[in-house]
């Protein structure tokens, strides 16, 4: 049982449980008969309950474990039913003595210590639902034929008492079931702590209610009393592992095996990363030495060759050149992913402009671009990342707007609701928003050959920005440029003024991007 002392609603269960056992105790010695049927009335409504419950969650859990009892225990509710309208004095079954409903408890017993024995298989495995209710419906049918028909051995004689074979069988589903405890104990792990207490507890309870089973001679005697006691709690723990925890904390029960999944997904992640870092840095080093073969054949027997080998070689050489620059792509989106993340107050006016010197000398495009930096807002984030986010925006925004006479870029930025919202907007060729859900994805380019790229820049932004616990979204209409967003947490304000140090140029770049 779970200790009381810290749960006042736990000492005021156990003590209504104990207040119940009295009053059961004082109706057994008034009418055993009527307290015999309300405590088996009581294990078939919650047996009954335990299928219900198993049968409505057994398509959005994995361990199915108690599925599996759930379906057991509407067979072992039934033999239950079937043992109480049986017992001597209900007058149901005037033909038989006391055997009867002696010989419809083992059935039951065995029924439910199987069930117990076999259950753990299916904490890994998957359960058939319908096959399973055909099995225990066999099974209910072959224990019911048996006995009725005469085939099932004696378990009381009048006068004599408990049979040999009912002792014994007494003993031998205890063994079972002490099976069933020690092989549910090697899959502890697969079930909540406070579950597996509960489902364990209940099981060592059933043993003590075979046990006590064993040394009656009358079936009003105090030993069946405390036998069917026993069952009462065992039930009733089952109810609270599998009812009450099922329906009062759903989460933690229905959904332990998802919230593992999605651990063990962020595990073959961060394997899968550490591989494609691994694969992506070995083949740096001979796509680098092709191209470079390729180039130096090319200058040195360039002049030599027919059009058509030379053309091959150039093909070579380009290819391997996008090659190295995808692998480079692909090691920079793994060590987004690798890199400890050092949050600090930023200076984004700087890393602005120290992003737009990294971008410059590679954009053909760069020398003609009007660049206007707007007094960004405070931020705090990783200056390097950042510097990275800026780099990628600015680089694409150089490369589709370098077709236009004027190629226009603008970085700007404001609050809102707590956080730095900043933008890179651009006037070049923009993009089709009916394909936005690819726009950020990896190796997906929204343009043809006539722009190049790995389709692996927007997928870093955003994994940097995802970092930082920020947001990136785009807008855009195809010709009329594009503006990308993203936002990152505040800080104190700055003032970053124009990279071109001339704010009259604020209203010109305007006209042009608007």
């Amino acid at each position: 049982m779970e200790r009381l002392s810290k749960d006042p609603a736990g000492v005021a269960e156990y003590g209504v449980i104990a207040l119940l056992f009295a009053g059961l105790y004082a109706l057994s010695s008034w009418n055993y008969l009527l307290f015999h049927s309300l405590t088996e009335l009581f294990s078939i409504v919650i047996g009954c309950s335990l299928f219900v419950v198993a049968w409505n969650t057994r398509r959005i859990v994995d361990n199915h474990y108690l599925p599996f009892v759930g379906i057991a225990y509407l067979f072992i509710s039934f033999l239950d039913m079937i043992h109480t309208l049986a017992y001597k004095g209900m007058g149901v079954f005037p033909h038989h003595g006391a055997d009867l409903p002696t010989q419809l408890w083992i059935a039951a017993r065995f029924l439910e210590s199987s069930a117990l024995l076999a259950a753990p298989l299916f904490i890994r495995r998957r359960l058939k639902a319908y096959a399973a209710l055909g099995v225990f419906a066999a099974m209910t049918s072959l224990l019911l034929y048996t006995i009725f028909s005469g085939v099932f051995p004696d378990c009381y004689v009048e006068g004599k008492g408990l049979t040999g074979f009912k002792i014994a069988g007494e003993y031998f589903i205890s063994l079972i079931l002490a099976g069933s405890l020690l092989s549910i104990a090697r899959y502890r792990a697969a079930f909540e702590p406070k579950v597996f207490r509960l489902i364990a507890l209940s099981i060592i309870l059933t043993v003590g209610s075979e046990l006590a089973m064993t040394l009656y001679v009358g079936v009003y005697d105090n030993s069946n009393m405390v036998g069917h006691a026993f069952k009462i709690l065992s039930f009733y723990l089952l109810y609270k592992a599998v009812i009450a925890t099922g329906l009062i904390e759903p989460y933690t029960l229905l959904f332990r095996n998802l919230q593992r999944r999605e651990e063990d997904l962020r595990h073959a992640n961060s394997e899968l990363e550490a591989f494609t870092y691994s694969v992506s840095h070995d083949l740096r080093g001979p796509v680098s030495i092709m191209e470079g073969f390729a180039r130096m054949t090319l200058e040195d027997f360039g002049s030599k060759m027919d059009g058509e080998l030379r053309k091959k070689i150039e093909v070579i050489s380009d290819s391997a050149g996008r090659m190295g620059r995808l692998i480079e792509d692909l090691l920079a989106l793994s060590r987004v992913d690798r890199k400890e993340i050092r949050m600090r107050q930023m200076d984004m006016g700087k890393i602005a402009r120290d992003a737009w010197r990294e971008v410059k000398e590679s954009c053909p495009a760069g020398e003609k671009v009007r660049l206007y930096i707007r007094d960004l807002p405070p931020a705090t984030g990783d200056g390097s990342l950042i510097r990275q986010v800026l780099a990628n925006l600015l680089s694409n925004a150089c490369k589709f707007s370098g077709n236009k006479d004027i190629p226009a870029i603008e970085i700007g930025g404001y609050r809102e609701n707590g956080r730095s919202i900043f933008f890179v907007k651009d006037n070049g060729t923009g993009f089709n928003m009916k394909y936005y859900d690819r726009l950020f994805n990896v190796f997906q380019r929204l343009h043809g050959k006539e722009f190049e790229g790995t389709g692996i820049g927007l997928a870093i932004v955003k994994r940097i920005v995802d970092r930082h616990g920020g947001r990136v979204w785009a807008q855009s209409e195809i010709d009329q440029g594009a503006t990308f967003f993203f936002t990152l947490p505040a800080g104190q304000f700055q003032v970053s003024g124009s990279l071109a140090g001339d704010r009259g140029l604020k209203s010109a770049v305007t006209d042009i991007l608007n």
